[in-house]
């Protein structure tokens, strides 16, 4: 049987592909269509947001601070000892012009202890905890001549 072209139809490459599926009317393929587009375009407008953030950076502590004597004059070349209580590494250096020194890039979550000595003469022990949330810790460290050896520092 032959096929008569009719004014009312006309036959495409795409006849069958381009109907909508059965059961479905043209409308609901549009309206699912938009949908998408709608759905696309939202996840567009978030995207921003869905990237991945930077990490921040870890959060170090600092403890600083001055070496003085039973005046409170600041002591310059005392030696500075910090011992990391968790880790059981020491660090020390000297302190410079008033007595300052700092020891930075430290982590929040050890135990510190501090000690200074000038001359064979110590400071008392100092102690910094993890408790404390604080980033920037001062410690002044005061190395005094014993009250029975103050006639014999003096000679």
């Amino acid at each position: 049987m032959k096929k008569r072209k009719t004014g009312r139809f006309r036959y495409s490459l795409c006849q069958d592909s381009c109907r909508p599926r059965r059961g479905a009317s043209a409308g609901s393929a549009r309206t699912r269509w938009a949908a998408a587009m709608i759905a696309l375009l939202g996840l567009l407008a978030c995207a921003p947001s869905l990237q991945a953030k930077k990490p921040a950076p870890p959060t170090t502590k600092t403890i600083s601070g001055a070496v003085l004597d039973q005046f409170n004059n600041g002591i310059s070349g005392a030696s500075v000892m910090l011992l990391d209580l968790e880790t059981h590494k020491t660090d020390a250096m000297y302190s410079g012009a008033n007595g300052a020194y700092a020891f930075s890039g430290l982590s929040p979550n050890d135990d510190y202890r501090l000690q200074a000595s000038y001359k064979n003469i110590t400071s008392g022990v100092r102690h910094v905890s993890s408790l404390d949330s604080r980033t920037e810790i001062v410690v002044n460290l005061i190395v005094s001549v014993p009250a029975n050896g103050a006639a014999h520092a003096s000679q």
